[in-house]
C-alpha cells in the first residue's frame, strides 16, 4: 500500500514538473493560437468609410461609420459550446448595422478601430470580455 502512495506521488511530481516546464507552456501557446471555430468563420473589416461583417451563410451586415451611432459587446451563457461574445455596432439608420462573434476574423482590427471612437469605455468592454452571464455592455455612444 505504501509503494502505491509513493508511486502515485512520484506520478504526480512528474506530471506537476511537466506542466511547468518549457514543453507544457509550447503546447498550451500552441492552442491558444489556434482560431476558434465557428467564430472564425464570421470576417469583419473596417474600411474608412464603413463596418462589414461577412457571416459564414454568405449574408453581409454593414454599417457606415459616419453613422454609426453605438457600440454594444453582447455576452451570453451559451459559451463555450457555442460564440458568447458577440459585437454589435449600432447605425442610425433604422435597421443599419452589423453584429459578428468575438474570434471573427478582422476582430484584431475591428477593436483597434473601436478603441480610436472618443469616449470609447475600456472598462466596460474589459467587464464585458470577462463576462459569462448573458448581458449587454455599452462601450461607446456617439455624442448627441
Amino acid at each position: 500500500m505504501i509503494a502505491i502512495w509513493i508511486l502515485g506521488g512520484i506520478a504526480f511530481s512528474g506530471v506537476l514538473w511537466w506542466a511547468l516546464s518549457a514543453d507544457f507552456n509550447r503546447f498550451a501557446r500552441k492552442r491558444k493560437d489556434e482560431p476558434l471555430y465557428p467564430e472564425s468563420l464570421f470576417k469583419v473589416a473596417v474600411t474608412d468609410s464603413e463596418i462589414i461583417a461577412h457571416r459564414p451563410d454568405g449574408t453581409v451586415e454593414r454599417v457606415a461609420i459616419a453613422e454609426l451611432k453605438e457600440l454594444y459587446i453582447v455576452t451570453t451563457s451559451a459559451g463555450p459550446w457555442s460564440p458568447d461574445v458577440w459585437w454589435l455596432f449600432v447605425g442610425s439608420a433604422s435597421g443599419s448595422g452589423c453584429s459578428f462573434p468575438g474570434g471573427a476574423s478582422g476582430e484584431h482590427e475591428a477593436l483597434h478601430f473601436a478603441q480610436q471612437l472618443p469616449g470609447f469605455d475600456n472598462a466596460a468592454f474589459i467587464t464585458a470580455m470577462g463576462s459569462t452571464s448573458d448581458a449587454k455592455f455599452l462601450c461607446w455612444q456617439a455624442a448627441a
